[in-house]
């Protein structure tokens, strides 16, 4: 149990550090705390005891493909790891994009298998029979988190072969023989320089689209079950946190992804690696994500441009049943644009409350609006209705029904047509809670209310 001196211990070592809510398995590798770095950066605090001192991940590289630690944060009772944001299974991303009849395209194929064989590669040069589990980073980047995995966790040589299912014919050869080499460390670092230059030669790498969220078909996949990717169905499917957090974006996605984009290339830029492995990993920059402290993809999209990778290589958004012709993306500039933080008050919607025009009015004046109308209404429903997108659904109860003078409200992340805001009381007691907002048929209304995980310690 956290002594008060403790936790005063832990406000003082963790300034600078906003924790944003748990995460625990299976929607995490390890149980830990959502996170944004004092630069912005997100990432997953997790308790150095989860990990142990022999785990592979300690030595491994920023860019590689192994889950290692972005920096270790003390605290308090001990040491957190701050470890990239998984977002998903790249088992589940695989079985996701089969459910939806969009399967990958050959250059995706590639993208993830020349990460599958690298990470491989890497597991055997640092570790002897490690098991683990793989994962895509929020930058849409195939991980490799070691002695996390269940027995029924989809090995290397099975994600390959499962690729090589729904692949044409001079790619699925070349993944089969993957395969077969992944299945052991000798052969796969043997045969990875040859591996990569067949992949490279049948298509060039491009980004994941992972930001995929329309219905997902109730049926069995045989095809993905036959190879060891478990079925996804979308009347058993428990949604994740990440799942249910997804839904509430339906803002504009090129404008998203492209100040995602911007952050995670900066960061890149200075990391310099061999062979082709900058480019690689440049081609999850453009992965339709939102790599921020509290929300993940969903909504609609179009087309989108990852900045600082190679001019004509584009992600859109396609429903599965995507347009004939594709859409040309907006040629990038040469370095990333600049973006003011999302701790700001940016321009909002030009609806207040009741629908009335405020143009220039901010999401954070609205949102206090909205709440205080709220709070107004008790349990009307047809008041509920001018300020709630669901009248019928409950919110929990918490800050946000305070009076205004007694909280505050913070803006955590603009979707240009929703946002996600952060309600503090004034007087420390009550924990803080996430309030989500959209536009709606030209009106700003609530969508959801959410209590914040408190900081660990």
């Amino acid at each position: 149990m956290t002594t008060a001196g403790e936790h005063e211990e832990d406000e003082r070592l963790l300034a600078g550090y906003r924790s944003i809510r748990r995460v625990v398995p299976p929607d995490a590798p390890w149980p830990g705390v959502l996170t944004r770095m004092p630069d912005g950066e997100p990432c997953v605090r997790v308790d150095v005891a989860h990990l142990g001192e022999d785990w592979a991940g300690w030595g491994a590289q920023p860019s590689g493909h192994l889950l290692g630690p972005i920096e270790v944060i003390r605290r308090a009772g001990g040491h957190d790891v701050a470890l990239p944001v998984c977002t998903e299974r790249a088992a589940d991303f695989l079985a996701r994009r089969q459910a939806l009849d969009a399967p990958l395209t050959a250059g995706e194929v590639v993208t993830v298998a020349v990460s599958l064989l690298r990470g491989e590669a890497e597991l055997a040069r640092a570790a002897d029979a490690v098991s683990g589990e793989w994962w895509l980073t929020e930058a849409g980047r195939p991980v490799f988190a070691t002695d996390v995995a269940a027995a029924s966790a989809a090995s290397t040589a099975e994600l390959l072969d499962a690729l090589s299912g729904t692949a044409e014919h001079r790619l699925a050869a070349v993944l089969t023989d993957a395969a077969a080499s992944a299945a052991s460390a000798r052969t796969v670092l043997r045969d990875l320089d040859t591996l990569e230059s067949r992949l490279f030669a049948v298509a060039d790498p491009l980004p994941l689209v992972t930001a995929m969220f329309a219905p997902l078909r109730a049926r069995a996949l045989d095809t993905a079950g036959a190879r060891g990717i478990e079925p996804v169905d979308a009347a058993t499917r428990r949604p994740g946190w990440l799942g249910a957090l997804a839904g509430h974006v339906d803002a504009d996605l090129a404008e998203l992804v492209s100040t995602v984009t911007t952050d995670i290339w900066r960061r890149l830029r200075s990391r310099p690696g061999r062979r082709r492995r900058p480019w690689l990993v440049a081609t999850g920059l453009a992965a339709a994500i939102v790599g921020v402290g509290v929300l993940w993809p969903g909504g609609a999209g179009g087309p989108a441009t990852a900045e600082g990778a190679d001019p004509t290589t584009t992600v859109s958004t396609p429903s599965p049943q995507p347009p004939s012709s594709p859409q040309p993306g907006p040629t990038p500039s040469a370095g990333p644009p600049e973006h003011e933080s999302a701790e700001t008050d940016a321009a909002a919607p030009e609806q207040s409350a009741g629908g009335e025009q405020v143009r220039g009015q901010s999401w954070v004046a609205v949102t206090d609006e909205l709440l205080a109308a709220r709070s107004g209404c008790a349990a009307d429903p047809d008041c509920l209705a001018e300020v709630v997108e669901d009248p019928a659904r409950s919110f929990s109860a918490g800050v946000v029904d305070l009076p205004p003078v007694d909280r505050s409200t913070t803006l955590l992340d603009d979707f240009g047509g929703a946002a996600v805001l952060r309600v503090d009381a004034i007087d420390e007691g009550i924990p803080p809670q996430l309030v989500f907002v959209v536009r709606v048929a030209q009106r700003t209304l609530l969508r959801d209310i959410h209590d914040v995980a408190e900081q660990s310690g």
